[in-house]
């Protein structure tokens, strides 16, 4: 199990409130004057699970966290021992079954096929009615990675399809985590309000040595829903530098309010150009979820002499990814003179430097390491490590000028 950077104790503590203390300034915005006699401490460890898992299903690994520790505030435990951020995440997501009935006969790439209909969809939100769905208790679940669920899903819904009905399963994020809290996880109104005050500071990262300073992004200034490839390039551009966090997401306008990974980085910079995330695609069976998976799937492919500034490149074909693989995700933003394609991404520790030991953002040609940005003509160090993506994909947005 990989560790957390930036941290040397063993043990850290993921929210220290004592009662009558107030906390002010955390993360540069502050929670006002709200205290809680809370303390919960989780291993670095335990704090990369959750980032883990939050990665792969979506859900900010910040808000598992501190749903987790707030709920063992509240029954008088003094860590996380007994906790599975699995059962956590699952309170957060909504699973989505849509029954299909044969439409028209349709004609893809030459071949004659069957398309399906959507005729209702059913939801079952939070983690019972997913173990329902699945056919387990809480005291079966046993996965400690989305694939073992995601599988077990599409067990039931190819289970329950005939040849006149077919069903789809797919996981979804509840955005509405003040509910998830309070309904779900059942912590108080008071320490609900709480922990969403601590989480919309980011206290979690910069307790975990994820501080970020954004005194340098300068965001160009662009039109939203009217930009071109170049403007893109240059929203990219402006966050080389900041840090990497697996299952770090920022999916509002402005400048992101923690660090990023792969996906939630390419996610920001379409966020800021059309007001809307590349991380909408609807996963096929037997595909575990992730953002990347989603970005995939929402993209159409494309061969490398296609490439347009925008486009993005990927290692792995999610669908044939195998256990243990974790996939990444770069934007296209240029080609030197030798042909070689320049990728802007948000990478892990290996591309990590003295201030983003875990990773950041850069530019990486794809076999040698590279400190040149092509959209403006200028440099940046240090030196970016070589990057190579396998398979190209362009998403569902429309430039202006084309």
């Amino acid at each position: 199990m990989k560790k957390l950077l930036g941290i040397g104790l063993c043990i850290f503590a993921f929210v220290v409130m004592i009662m009558g203390v107030m906390i002010a300034g955390i993360g540069g915005g502050g929670i006002g004057s709200i205290a809680s006699p809370l303390v919960v401490f989780a291993t670095e460890e335990e704090a990369y699970g959750y980032q883990y898992i939050g990665s792969e299903l979506g859900v900010p690994w910040d808000i598992i966290l501190l749903a987790d520790g707030m709920h063992a505030y509240e029954n008088e435990a003094e860590n996380l021992a007994g906790y599975n951020p699995m059962m956590t995440s699952l309170q957060f997501c909504i699973l989505m079954e849509e029954e299909k009935v044969p439409g028209e006969e349709t004609v893809s790439g030459g071949d004659a096929g069957e398309s399906w209909e959507t005729q209702t969809m059913v939801y079952y939100v939070g983690r019972e009615k997913i173990l329902e769905y699945m056919g387990i208790t809480a005291d079966e679940l046993t996965y400690r990675e989305a694939a073992g669920v995601i599988t077990a899903i599409n067990a039931v819904a190819e289970e329950k399809s005939t040849e006149e009905l077919k069903y789809e399963a797919t996981l979804l994020v509840n955005p509405d985590y003040e509910n998830v809290l309070r309904d779900f996880i059942g912590l108080s109104e008071e320490n609900t309000t709480f922990a969403m005050e601590v989480f919309h500071t980011h206290y979690l990262a910069e307790m975990y040595g994820y501080v970020v300073d954004y005194s340098y992004i300068e965001l160009p200034d662009i039109v939203q829903g009217d930009v071109t490839r170049h403007e893109l390039a240059l929203v990219a551009t402006s966050l080389i530098g900041h840090p990497y966090l697996m299952g770090g997401k920022s999916g509002q306008t402005g400048p992101p309010t923690g660090p990023l990974d792969c996906s939630g980085y390419v996610d920001w910079v379409y966020v800021q150009c059309f007001g809307s995330v590349v991380s909408s695609g609807q996963l096929p069976q037997g595909v575990a979820v992730s953002g990347t998976a989603m970005q995939w799937y929402a993209s159409e492919a494309i061969t490398e002499d296609e490439l347009k500034v925008g486009d993005l490149g990927f290692l792995y074909d999610p669908a044939t990814m195998s256990s243990g693989q974790v996939n990444h995700v770069g934007i296209y933003i240029g080609t030197d003179s030798n042909g070689n394609n320049y990728w802007i991404h948000c990478a892990g520790r290996r591309y990590g430097t003295t201030a983003s030991p875990s990773g950041r953002v850069g530019i990486s040609l794809p076999s040698v390491t590279n400190s040149y940005n092509p959209v403006d003509g200028s440099s940046f160090e240090p030196m970016m490590p070589a990057c190579r993506f396998r398979y190209f994909r362009r998403p569902r947005f429309s430039f202006s000028g084309e």
